[in-house]
């Protein structure tokens, strides 16, 4: 059998109404592709470990998914994903020194970043969240 395959990251044209790729026509990031890079960075934390979420707000954990990880001088991170219509006050524990958060949401176009020093952080309705540990 013989196939032929065609793989696409960006969208042919900026008139199209539906957009699936990754990337607008002219080639700047969807949220979508802001997603995935957060992905590659959890992945230089490549010793897994075990997460317990706390809930701080109205709102339960149970559209939350996790991953979290050590990279091999220490630093931890975690890699949450919010696919509830509705934000999520979470406790992280287990994170000393200062956090540098990267957020994906329907609120911006583009990946927004901060730091803080509380361990309470805001996961945003359908948004993703990478917390790194800066020491």
């Amino acid at each position: 059998m013989q196939q032929a395959l065609f793989y696409r990251g960006n969208d042919t044209s900026m008139k199209l109404p539906t957009f699936y790729g990754l990337f607008f026509a002219d080639g700047t990031y969807k949220r979508n592709a802001y997603a995935f890079s957060l992905w590659s960075r959890i992945a230089e934390h490549p010793t897994m470990m075990d997460v317990t979420l706390k809930s701080t707000s109205a709102n339960d954990t149970s559209g939350l998914s996790v991953i979290a990880g050590r990279d091999n001088a220490g630093r931890k991170a975690l890699l949450l994903s919010n696919v509830s219509s509705a934000s999520v006050k979470a406790v992280l524990e287990g994170l000393g020194g200062y956090l540098r958060l990267y957020v994906v949401s329907d609120a911006s176009s583009s990946l927004q970043e901060s730091t803080q020093s509380g361990m309470s952080i805001n996961i945003p309705a359908y948004g993703v969240v990478l917390v790194t540990q800066e020491i």
